[in-house]
């Protein structure tokens, strides 16, 4: 079965839409082959292109997934996405546009090493212009014993130089399976009046 999803959505100068999602080609699980696909809508959504590839995974990687889009105070598009090499390297990725979207520059890792979940559409730039990205490194993702396989550091990539340079936050949590653990679903809780 196929799988796509992880997507994010900017609106364009002329009004328009741009969404970007995780097109995968050859399964569903998160080690299938896929790529970023871009498609965009001129009536708000109502009706879409066909999709195109909007950043293709090479031959060293197993998929581009969870894309982020942002557009940057100073006018120009950002995206944020994250390239699985393998199962013990996974960067998110950096990538600009100033055209709007027509054009891309070569996308390239923000950390060197490490395997870091960032979910889509989860990109921010602050009132002073910093740019900042939460993420989970699960550093025993390999390791035999199943109890530590869960354990992430989470964290918050920083930038305030518009990209050019990332960062980590000093500040970090670590989280053990079960301990915050989110529930699997949320009850509606009225509000208050």
């Amino acid at each position: 079965k196929l799988r796509s999803g992880e997507g994010s959505m900017v609106e364009l100068r002329d009004g328009s839409l741009l969404l970007a999602y995780s097109d995968f080609v050859d399964g569903g699980a998160d080690e299938s082959r896929g790529h970023i696909v871009r498609r965009t809508s001129v009536d708000f959504g109502n009706s879409w292109s066909e999709k195109k590839v909007l950043f293709q995974a090479d031959d060293q990687s197993l998929n581009f997934m969870s894309v982020s889009l942002l557009r940057l105070k100073d006018g120009r598009l950002a995206a944020t996405f994250l390239n699985k090499k393998n199962t013990s390297f996974m960067p998110p990725m950096w990538s600009v546009s100033e055209d709007d979207g027509s054009s891309w520059t070569q996308p390239r890792p923000m950390v060197e090493s490490g395997y870091f979940v960032v979910n889509n559409e989860r990109l921010i730039q602050l009132v002073d212009g910093t740019l900042a990205l939460p993420y989970a490194e699960h550093v025993d993702i390999n390791d035999d014993d199943e109890t530590k396989k869960g354990n992430a550091v989470c964290g918050i990539f920083y930038s305030k130089d518009g990209g050019l340079h990332w960062k980590r936050s000093p500040h970090s949590i670590t989280h053990t399976p079960g301990v915050f653990a989110p529930p699997a679903y949320i009850d509606e809780i009225p509000l208050k009046p």
